[in-house]
């Protein structure tokens, strides 16, 4: 976690730094909240610099439905990092809250890209036919209305696993709460 801030420090300065680490751990801090409710072990955070950070299960989780909350738990969790960033920002009018509330966003929004390897994967795998193509239209119409390239890749990515995914195991379709606010927003 030093190291990334160091290394963050020396291309843009410690304000921006401290918040991207920061909000960064929150959202790491958001997977292993929902892994200790579930019971399963996990490292802490490791933080890669350039990259972002990572959690690795200590065992495996094998409901598609307690997959997608843990998976989906630390875009949620980063998402009220960036909007208390945002906050901050209305609060003071420091521009270096707004640089961290969008950079924030941003890696939360990529992070919801569903492929395996990323938490939008985790939460796609839980989700019926129907509901992926409700969450593509539901970032097909953010990116109408806010021009933001990487919401035309996600919605264009969400299209293809709905058409192209195989139905998915026992379990998969009956979210929870937290999954279907993800959908809505």
């Amino acid at each position: 976690m030093l190291l990334s801030l160091g290394a963050y420090w020396t291309v843009w300065g410690w304000r921006f730094a401290l918040g991207l680490v920061l909000s960064i751990y929150i959202h790491e801090m958001g997977h292993v909240i929902a892994l200790r409710r579930y019971g399963f072990r996990a490292t802490a955070p490791m933080f890669v610099p350039g990259l972002g950070a990572l959690i690795r299960l200590q065992q495996r989780v094998v409901n598609p439905r307690e997959d997608a909350e843990i998976g989906l738990a630390g875009p949620i969790y980063g998402l009220g990092a960036a909007v208390f960033a945002l906050l901050l920002w209305w609060g003071t009018g420091e521009p270096i809250f707004a640089a961290i509330a969008g950079v924030g966003a941003w890696i939360n929004l990529f992070n919801l890209l569903p492929i395996s390897s990323l938490d939008g994967g985790r939460g796609f795998h839980a989700m019926t036919r129907v509901q992926k193509l409700i969450a593509a239209v539901t970032v097909a119409a953010a990116w109408y209305f806010t021009d933001d390239g990487l919401l035309i890749i996600l919605a264009l990515v969400c299209f293809w696993r709905a058409a192209s995914d195989k139905p998915s195991r026992k379990g998969a379709g009956r979210l929870p709460a937290s999954i279907v606010c993800w959908s809505s927003s």
